[in-house]
C-alpha cells in the first residue's frame, strides 16, 4: 500500500477541503461539480474555528452566468456552457469544466477569457502556443509539463495549479492575483521559486531533498507536503498551516521550529529521536511520531495527550 501522504496526494483533485480556510477575509470560492453546478462556500477567518464549515449552497449554471455577466460587464449570450462553444473563439466566458486532457499541443487552442470551472490540460508537453484565460475560478491541470518556461498563468486565479512534473522553478511566476494551491511535487530544487506570503490552498513540494534557499509562505490555508526533506537544517516553516504537515522524511527534528498552529495532522513517521522536538500546543489532528526509539527527552504539550501516536512502551513527559 502507498504511504499515506502519497495516497492523499493522488486523490487531491477530488477533494473539497471545506474545513480549510483559504482567505482571512470573507470570500466566495467556486468549485465545479460533475453535474455542471457550482458550490459557493462562504469562508470566514482561518484563525477562528477552523474545523467548522457552513453548509454550501448550490447555484445553477444559469445563475453563475448571470453573476459573471454582472461582474465582468459582458452579455449573457457571450458566456458558453458546453465545450464546443467554449473552444469556438466566439465566447468570452465559460461556465463548467473543460477536459482537454487528450490534447498534446496548444496549437490552435482558443480558450475563453474567463473560465469558471476546471481546466484539464494534463496532456500538454509544452507551453508553446498556450494562452490561458485571464480569469479562472477552478483547478488548472498541467501535470505533464516538465518546464514552466513560457507559462503565463491567469492574472486572477482561484483554485489549484497542478505542475506535478515540473522539476525546475525556472520561468515560474505566480501572478499578483493568484489565490490558491500549487502542486510542484517533482521539483528538485527551490532555486528560483518565489511564493506569496499567504497561500490559499495546499503546497506540494514532496520531492525536495533540501530546504536550502526555500522561502515558504508565512500562512498556508491548506496542507504542506515536504515529504522528501531529510534534514531540518535550513527549514523555516510557516507560522500557520491550516491543513496537515508532511515531514515524513525527517529522522531528527533538531533545529526545527514548528508552526504556531497546525489545523490537521503532523506526519513524522520516520522520526527516530526526541532530541530537539518541540511540538506546538495547537494541533487540530494527530501527531505521528510512531517510530521514535526512546522516551529520553520526550516532553510534549499536555494538550496533545490524546493526539500523539507513539510506539508501545514509550511514555513522554506531559507539560501543562
Amino acid at each position: 500500500m502507498l504511504p499515506i501522504e502519497n495516497r492523499i496526494h493522488a486523490s487531491k483533485e477530488l477533494r473539497l477541503q471545506a474545513n480549510v480556510k483559504r482567505n482571512p477575509m470573507m470570500r466566495i470560492i467556486c468549485q465545479t461539480l460533475h453535474a455542471g453546478l457550482f458550490i459557493l462556500v462562504l469562508q470566514h477567518s482561518p484563525y477562528a474555528n477552523i474545523h467548522a464549515a457552513k453548509p454550501p449552497r448550490q447555484l445553477s449554471a444559469s445563475a453563475i452566468k448571470k453573476e459573471i455577466a454582472e461582474k465582468y460587464k459582458i452579455q449573457r449570450k457571450e458566456i458558453s456552457t458546453n465545450e464546443k462553444d467554449a473552444l469556438s473563439g466566439r465566447f468570452r466566458a465559460h461556465v463548467g469544466e473543460l477536459d482537454l486532457s487528450d490534447r498534446e499541443s496548444a496549437k490552435g487552442l482558443k480558450l475563453p477569457e474567463i473560465l469558471y470551472g476546471k481546466l484539464n490540460l494534463s496532456g500538454l508537453k509544452s507551453t508553446e502556443g498556450l494562452i490561458l484565460p485571464k480569469v479562472m475560478q477552478g483547478d488548472l491541470s498541467l501535470s505533464e509539463l516538465e518546464s514552466a518556461e513560457g507559462l503565463n498563468l491567469p492574472a486572477t486565479f482561484q483554485g489549484t495549479v497542478y505542475l506535478s512534473s515540473v522539476i525546475s522553478a525556472k520561468g515560474l511566476q505566480l501572478p499578483a492575483g493568484f489565490s490558491g494551491g500549487l502542486d510542484l511535487g517533482s521539483l528538485k530544487s527551490p532555486e528560483g521559486l518565489h511564493l506569496p506570503e499567504t497561500m490559499h490552498g495546499s503546497l506540494y513540494l514532496s520531492k525536495l531533498r533540501t530546504a536550502k534557499g526555500l522561502q515558504l509562505p508565512k500562512v498556508i490555508h491548506g496542507s504542506l507536503f515536504l515529504s522528501g526533506i531529510v534534514s531540518a537544517k535550513g527549514v523555516t516553516l510557516p507560522e500557520i498551516v491550516d491543513g496537515s504537515l508532511y515531514l515524513v522524511g525527517l529522522s531528527s527534528a533538531e533545529g526545527l521550529q514548528f508552526p504556531q498552529t497546525v489545523g490537521g495532522t503532523i506526519y513524522m513517521g520516520r522520526l527516530a529521536t526526541a532530541q530537539g522536538l518541540v511540538l506546538p500546543a495547537d494541533v487540530g489532528g494527530k501527531v505521528d511520531i510512531s517510530r521514535i526509539k526512546s522516551a529520553e527527552g520526550l516532553r510534549l504539550p499536555a494538550s496533545l495527550k490524546k493526539k500523539v501516536l507513539l510506539p508501545r512502551g514509550i511514555t513522554p513527559e506531559w507539560i501543562e
